[in-house]
């Protein structure tokens, strides 16, 4: 499966960043400090800044809850984000913006939105009740590009709102998909055209 990016959280107890890329120790002071049961999944964003030839089309941006209650097998649930950049986020983000590259927002769909918060419901009941949960989410990419991208570096950054009232804030930085850790160092290869991106089995 080909990413343009992974953002790797811990969830239902809290959120922590994993990876090899470049996180803001800003950041991951700001999400240990986040109860994921409160959040609301229909107020939370996830933006990307990302080189003008390269975009996820839809359905191939994704959402994965891997969730585990007490000593139950696991069970993944995923979910397609959407699209869902507007004029009031590209003003909340135009401090990032950068020549050559262009800024989008995804979320959760109103129905799958609500899926998350039965989850949260859930897992609330169970905290309550004494039974121990854990799991994460992991929002990931597969994306396609127009053309043949110029040499150089091929830069990605992104982002996070927690809630409506929330401002974004960097979680990944400098992601550059011709470093050989992120893609192999094949970036051509690892990333289709568009048009013959095709869906992939989660």
């Amino acid at each position: 499966m080909k990413r343009m990016a992974r953002i790797s959280a811990l969830a239902l107890t809290g959120l922590l960043l994993s990876g090899c890329w470049h996180t803001p120790i800003s950041a991951l002071a700001r999400l240990s400090k986040v109860d994921a049961l409160a959040l609301d999944p229909g107020a939370l964003r996830l933006a990307a800044r990302a080189p003008d030839w390269l975009e996820a089309a839809p359905g191939h941006v994704h959402l994965k809850a891997t969730l585990h209650a007490g000593e139950a097998d696991e069970k993944e649930i995923v979910f397609d984000l959407v699209d869902k950049t507007t004029p009031a986020d590209l003003r909340a983000l135009s401090g990032e913006a950068r020549a050559g590259s262009h800024l989008v927002v995804f979320a959760a769909s109103p129905a799958d939105a609500a899926r998350i918060g039965e989850i949260q419901t859930r897992a609330r009941a169970d905290k309550a009740a004494g039974v121990a949960h854990k799991g994460k989410l992991q929002f990931y990419a597969e994306p396609c590009r127009r053309g043949d991208p110029p040499p150089g570096p091929a830069m990605v950054d992104l982002y996070l709102k927690l809630g409506a009232n929330e401002d974004f804030f960097k979680v990944y930085q400098d992601v550059d998909l011709r470093d050989p850790d992120t893609l192999g160092g094949e970036l051509e290869s690892a990333i289709p055209l568009c048009g013959k991106l095709t869906q992939r089995a989660r």
